[in-house]
């Protein structure tokens, strides 16, 4: 949102918050997990809502926190784009393209991930539309890029190893408790790397939030720590303890020279960049 307003997320229940005046604009909505929903080329958020005997496509406006269900889906999913009346989302390990008024299927293929007859599981939160095409997470193997038509173009293997990803131009920015990679979107060629166990001691748990502004990257991890990571001289700028434990389902927002976090006890904390 705006420098002025927060979207904050109480267990799946969504409200706007103007943060200037300390109130809130509306909310809270059902709108399903904040960190799986994707802001759509309509200026809507979608995201796939649960509801007491199955899952609906639904999109939210931002400026009334309305939320209209497009349709029943048989399977759960998670949007991957939206744009030009229709929806892409991963339903497993299949891609699907729905349509944004009905949630009726369009297309669907399955991506061919493994060898033959080898089961995947996809961290489709950690999906991003980049370089071929679409670049997918696969759980204890590491980032496999796939073209429009499904098929592969790259594999980068990371073994059991979680990142936290932030896409800048061709460029992903990846950070973990114990590395940071810089890797070609088009390619999967580690541009350059950093070690992050010796330069937090091990301290670092499960990093998550990932994001870039103004030449930093900024993260937090489970415990509370905040940090940014200068990328020139790959070394880090500063660090900020929370009162209380940051996991993933409180993300980092960086907005216009603004970073926002919030921890668990719902205390929200602004730093100017």
């Amino acid at each position: 949102m705006g420098s002025s307003t927060l979207v904050l997320d109480d267990t799946e229940r969504w409200t706007l918050v103007e943060l200037d005046a300390g109130r809130s604009l509306w909310g809270p909505v059902n709108f399903g997990a904040s960190r799986l929903a994707r802001l759509g080329d309509d200026g809507l958020y979608w995201n796939y809502v649960p509801i007491p005997d199955g899952q609906v496509l639904a999109s939210l406006d931002p400026g009334s926190g309305e939320v209209r269900a497009a349709g029943r889906c048989e399977r759960w999913g998670q949007v991957l784009r939206a744009g030009s009346g229709a929806v892409l989302a991963l339903e497993g390990t299949q891609l699907v393209r729905r349509d944004a008024r009905t949630a009726g299927v369009l297309w669907r293929k399955v991506l061919p991930l493994g060898p033959a007859g080898e089961p995947v599981v996809i961290d489709a939160s950690g999906c991003l539309m980049a370089g071929p095409g679409l670049i997918v997470p696969v759980v204890n193997r590491g980032l496999v890029a796939v073209d429009d038509a499904g098929q592969p173009v790259w594999a980068l293997p990371l073994g059991d190893a979680v990142f936290s990803v932030a896409l800048v131009g061709d460029v992903l920015h990846m950070v973990s408790p114990r590395r940071y990679l810089q890797v070609s979107a088009p390619t999967g060629r580690v541009l350059g790397e950093l070690d992050m166990d010796r330069s937090f001691g091990g301290e670092l748990r499960q990093v998550h939030s990932a994001a870039v502004w103004g030449g930093m990257l900024f993260a937090a991890d489970l415990s509370g720590l905040v940090f940014g990571l200068d990328l020139s001289s790959r070394s880090i700028g500063w660090t900020f303890r929370a009162r209380a434990r940051m996991p993933a389902g409180c993300p980092l927002a960086v907005c216009e020279g603004q970073l926002w976090a919030m921890d668990l006890t719902g205390d929200v904390y602004g730093f100017t960049l």
